[in-house]
């Protein structure tokens, strides 16, 4: 096995290295073309094999490219696995160097393998991993590359670039300096005993303690780690978040509090923390185990977009939600598709929106900046999060569900063609405006979500009156063509122009033919999916 030896020069870790089998060769080129421009402003320093000279020394040229690297990107597949040289000779310096040098690995899940029988397992991928990269159409794909790029970029820059804690004063806890992008980016590894030493440390009660049974480990990010565990029967969730990042005091103002909402076929409850403490090093939440799928995994995994009546409901519930949090005196922050639960029960669909970790107080002077890919409002990257910045997230959200892409303002075209995929079905404006805001005319749905998105936080609504779309008087009609397929855990909603049903995968066949028999998909391409579902529930 190939080892880095003692004589070899210390080098400065400046470079990514890429790792991948040339049997993937067509998607590490989107990969390579997709960071492009970043690597043509010299934003990234990237390495692979193809840099070697014919005729060099090609295995002294890979060991200094492995010693030189900051970052470590993994193409995994069946063939990267299958690859002697690369578990040999590349795997074992890079994940050596993450433990030892913290090196940041990011994993990128090519096609379906075995990569829970290796040592990958133990890292977070750089992507929702439900659906791998070679069963997504290639609008998807590019995407998720996209957003993979943008974390790649940087995680790459050197340490004096990014925002560190002098750059940043923020009292959110006692009075202690803080910010988001001082936290290390190596990712937080947590055994169940040192998570139950930190519970301990933190002051939860003992005697709940001694009936908690730990589960699994759910997700391990750079800032946090969460566990499921059984107490007193029940699913629970622990939660720990690095103390450099979390406020106790802002997460305790909604600590037991109940923030639930309904709209039409859809309910959504906040996952609020049950008890809240601190440790030494760790803020730790004990939350309510809330079951689901993200809404993100959910369109990368379905077959057509949230649009209709759902994608109304949804954003209703949203907006519903993120007000009752703004009463209680605290931003959430942190509003994506990854931070929505979605699950169904009793034909209803039940949204949970997750990870209040990153919450500071309403109006606070200084705080943490908080990013997340293009659902972050620019003020909120400065720093200075107002409520217009949650509302600004949730209409960047519902822009995904409708476009399965980020919105992104600053390119006019594509962004008002995205505004113009989003239909809301029988909804309307609840709010009778006779003049326009700012420059936007607030006539239709997505005009709102225009308006929301704005780069100027004074030129969005922020009242719930104003926000909130109603109904008009046209009823439900199941004769309506059936319009798109979602995919959830164990169910697909079935969408209509002004109406949706919950259908669990058990009745999902006989539904689907009754649908194909009386002629309700004008669509060739959902007529086709269709029948290709129909076809293979037939065959087993």
């Amino acid at each position: 096995m190939f080892r880095v030896a003692y004589h070899t020069p210390i080098m400065p870790r400046n470079k990514i290295f890429i790792s991948y089998s040339h049997k993937d060769s067509k998607l590490f080129d989107e990969f390579k073309t997709m960071l492009a421009p970043a690597i043509q402003k010299g934003l990234v320093d990237l390495w692979d094999d193809k840099k070697i000279s014919p005729g060099a020394m090609w295995k002294e040229q890979i060991q200094n490219a492995l010693a030189s690297a900051s970052v470590a990107v993994l193409l995994v597949s069946q063939n990267f696995l299958a690859s002697r040289f690369i578990i040999e000779n590349e795997l074992p310096p890079l994940l050596n160097a993450a433990r030892r040098e913290g090196v940041t690995i990011f994993w990128i899940y090519l096609s379906s393998c075995l990569f829970e029988q290796t040592e990958i397992k133990h890292y977070q991928a750089a992507h929702d991993i439900s659906k791998p990269l070679d069963r997504l159409s290639r609008s998807q794909r590019q995407a998720v590359l996209s957003t993979i790029c943008a974390k790649l970029i940087e995680a790459a820059k050197p340490p004096k670039s990014r925002t560190t804690v002098s750059d940043v004063a923020s009292p959110l806890v006692g009075d202690r300096v803080t910010s988001l992008h001082a936290a290390t980016s190596v990712t937080m590894q947590i055994s169940p005993t040192a998570l139950m030493s930190e519970i301990k440390a933190a002051g939860y009660p003992a005697t709940i303690q001694q009936e908690m049974t730990i589960e699994d480990a759910l997700r391990h990010t750079d800032h946090s780690a969460i566990y499921r565990f059984m107490s007193s029967g029940e699913p629970t969730i622990a939660k720990l978040t690095s103390r450099g990042v979390a406020s106790v005091l802002a997460l305790q103002k909604v600590q037991e509090k109940i923030i639930a909402s309904r709209d039409g076929g859809v309910s959504i409850t906040v996952a609020t923390p049950e008890w809240v403490g601190e440790s030494s090093n760790h803020i730790v939440e004990i939350q309510e185990y809330h079951p689901g799928i993200t809404l993100e995994r959910m369109v990368l995994q379905s077959h057509d977009p949230v649009q209709g009546d759902l994608l109304a409901h949804i954003y209703n519930c949203l907006i519903r939600s993120v007000a009752s949090i703004h009463r209680h005196g605290i931003l959430h922050r942190d509003i994506s598709p990854s931070n929505v639960l979605i699950s169904a029960h009793d034909n209803q669909v039940q949204l949970t929106l997750i990870d209040l970790s990153f919450a500071c107080h309403v109006g606070e002077d200084k705080q943490i900046p908080v990013k997340n890919a293009n659902y972050t409002a620019p003020e909120q990257i400065a720093g200075r999060a107002v409520p217009a910045s949650d509302f600004y997230s949730v209409a960047g959200v519902c822009y995904f569900l409708a476009n399965g892409e980020p919105p992104n303002p600053y390119h006019q075209e594509a962004f008002e063609q995205g505004l113009s995929q989003m239909k809301f079905g029988s909804y309307r404006t609840s709010y009778d405006f006779t003049v326009s805001r700012k420059g936007f005319e607030l006539g239709n749905p997505f005009q709102i979500i225009q308006a929301l998105l704005s780069p100027n936080p004074e030129d969005r609504p922020t009242q719930a009156l104003e926000l909130l779309l109603e109904t008009g008087s046209s009823a439900a009609r199941w004769n309506d063509p059936l319009i798109g397929l979602l995919k959830l855990d164990e169910s697909f909603v079935l969408l209509r122009s002004d109406d949706y049903e919950v259908v669990h995968n058990t009745e999902l066949t006989n539904t689907l033919t009754k649908e194909l028999h009386d002629g309700r998909i004008k669509s060739d391409s959902l007529r086709l999916y269709v029948e290709h579902l129909v076809g293979n529930a037939m065959m087993q």
